[in-house]
């Protein structure tokens, strides 16, 4: 480095540190009444040395149960106030904060409260802030009540938003299996143990249709839970975010299991396909899944500046050039506990070089690289109640607050009757496995089941430190006699000598549809097999150097990415991943 370059980069950072001075900023607090009468708590944030006249407003949108106030949302809110490149918005949803009024779980007057608020904006600060160029972000409830809004009001022209859904009846009754906890525990427990104030009658309404398996049965009076659900589903008006093409970052956290990272593609994959410009981000975090990295979550927050830098004030941060998805693979930790995580980057989702690795169970309990012997088969009855809450988030969420009891957990083994369960493991691998993306699991079957029939499953890392559970997912209703299903997409690499372990089960509750007929399935093995999507060789992703002062902060991503493996097939086999 030259004396003039560590001087400039020296320089670059005294301007950085003096822009997030507490003084370079002017926040202006208010009270502001919607067209219904409630009153909203709102702050304004306008840099002390804007670099416009009027500047692109970003509205930053709280998570469930908190508010405007949030010292994780101010903290990277003002980051971008920071920059003198623009307006932020903070305002506590209607039942949370000092606001008034019950929050309604993504129902249209909490839609409209967005609108309203960015009025208010325009009528008194219009002078120094652009209403009608804005961007929206937020996490979780905050990502809902960002894309939202997006869809109908045509101000919006850039949204990042993260661990989030597209589709509100998917995340919690995904395949049309019950998440219990999490409708009853964190969707509504979040809200009333933190004091805010929302329509509670609507969760208990939701969650009694998903028990009882009516959620597709509506009244004269009353929509049924499906419909309710997609009237307040992002993903029911991603036509409207195409046609305005509204560009969408969207990070999600591997390990989320309220909006698993699933969510992301249902959205993006239709916007992707009408050119509207879109990035995926896979962390750490999430829902009952601890802490984000930190280095991640200074990254993640990073390039989600830039995304509006880009397509807000105009500023070329490469997208469009860059690889299209970034994602972070834990690289030390058990899943859901703190440990390192590693960088990389890919073309598109899902992953272009991604090959297919089949693996079969066999009938003696192995999972190797053929297909069973025809005739073989295993037998599976439906146990009702498989409890398996050593690893349900929420018990995990809850056992975090108290000591030792993750401990206790980790010791509590998962509910695996010998007619309930099936397990099947591989030989010890010869060679380490990168798998990026969502496992599909086939099953042949001859079943007696008559009304619904649920199939769980859940693939597992086995080394000499013990097992973890990587993937999971599962699928209820009539089941034909080949049922496919998605597990939940994560990152992952088995290293040389571990073993990958495919469970399925009947049940696995607390995901579960109540299920009560005595059903039993014949499992043909030669048709059932597990398919995971082996990425031969990650790309890491290129280290970034920071500017200071108004510069754009710059990550030095190559403008392609070169194909590692060009020859390889759909079928891969590594060596090694042979029958016992």
């Amino acid at each position: 480095m030259t004396k003039t370059t560590g001087a400039l980069l020296l320089l670059a950072a005294l301007a950085s540190a003096r822009a997030y001075a507490a003084d370079a900023y002017e926040r202006i607090d208010a009270s502001v009444a919607m067209s219904d009468g409630v009153r909203l708590d709102a702050s304004l944030y306008l840099p002390q040395a804007p670099a416009r006249a009027r500047l692109p407003l970003i509205v930053r949108q709280h998570g469930g149960g908190s508010n405007k106030d949030s010292p994780f949302d101010v903290q990277y809110g003002l980051k971008a106030v920071a920059t003198g490149r623009f307006a932020l918005l903070m305002y506590s949803a209607r039942g949370h904060g000092n606001s008034e009024g019950l929050f309604d779980f993504f129902g249209p007057r909490t839609t409209q409260d967005f609108s309203e608020m960015l009025d208010w904006v325009a009528a008194i600060h219009g002078a120094r802030v652009d209403t009608a160029n804005v961007g929206s972000a937020g996490y979780s409830q905050g990502g809902g009540e960002s894309l939202l809004p997006a869809a109908r009001d045509p101000r919006v022209k850039a949204l990042a938003v993260g661990n989030t859904f597209a589709d509100l009846n998917y995340a919690l009754n995904p395949n049309d299996c019950f998440k219990f906890s999490f409708a009853t525990g964190i969707f509504l427990g979040a809200y009333t143990s933190t004091l805010s104030r929302a329509d509670d009658t609507l969760a208990l309404r939701w969650g009694a249709a998903f028990y009882s398996d009516t959620e597709d049965a509506g009244t004269p009076l009353l929509p049924s839970t499906t419909d309710d659900l997609a009237a307040r589903s992002p993903q029911t008006y991603v036509d409207a975010l195409a046609a305005r093409r509204v560009p969408v970052f969207w990070t999600n956290a591997w390990e989320d299991q309220l909006f698993p990272a699933d969510h992301p593609e249902r959205m993006l994959a239709t916007l992707e396909a009408r050119g509207v410009p879109v990035h995926y981000w896979f962390a750490s975090g999430g829902h009952a899944a601890g802490a984000s990295y930190p280095a991640e979550e200074e990254r993640r927050e990073q390039a989600m500046l830039e995304w509006f830098d880009q397509y807000l004030y105009g500023i070329d941060h490469d997208y469009g050039r860059r690889p299209r998805v970034d994602y972070w693979q834990r690289a030390s930790g058990d899943p859901r506990k703190p440990g390192e995580w590693r960088h990389y980057t890919a073309a598109a989702w899902p992953i272009l070089d991604a090959a297919a690795v089949s693996l079969y169970p066999q009938a003696d309990g192995s999972l190797g690289a053929r297909p069973a012997a025809a005739g073989a088969t295993a037998t599976l009855v439906n146990g009702y109640a498989s409890l398996n809450v050593a690893n349900d988030a929420l018990v995990r969420e809850i056992a975090g607050n108290v000591p030792g009891m993750g401990d206790v957990l980790d010791r509590v083994p998962e509910g695996a009757g010998p007619l309930d369960t099936l397990s099947y493991a591989s030989a010890p691998l010869a060679q380490p496995l990168n798998v990026v993306g969502a496992p599909v699991v086939t099953v042949t079957q001859d079943s007696t089941h008559a009304v619904v029939q649920q199939l769980d499953a859940k693939v597992w890392d086995v080394g000499d430190d013990g097992a973890r559970l990587i993937w999971r997912g599962g699928i209820s209703g009539m089941n034909g006699s080949e049922v496919a299903f998605k597990l939940w997409p994560n990152a992952h690499r088995f290293e040389i000598g571990h073993r990958v372990v495919l469970t399925v089960s009947s049940v696995d509750f607390p995901t579960f549809k109540p299920d009560v007929e005595p059903w039993q399935s014949t499992i043909s093995l030669g048709g059932t097999r597990l398919d995971l999507p082996a990425v031969p060789q990650p790309v890491p992703a290129a280290r970034s150097l920071p500017s200071g002062g108004a510069m754009p902060f710059l990550l030095l991503f190559p403008p392609f990415r070169r194909r590692l493996w060009p020859g390889a097939a759909r079928s891969h086999r590594p060596e090694g991943l042979t029958a016992r």
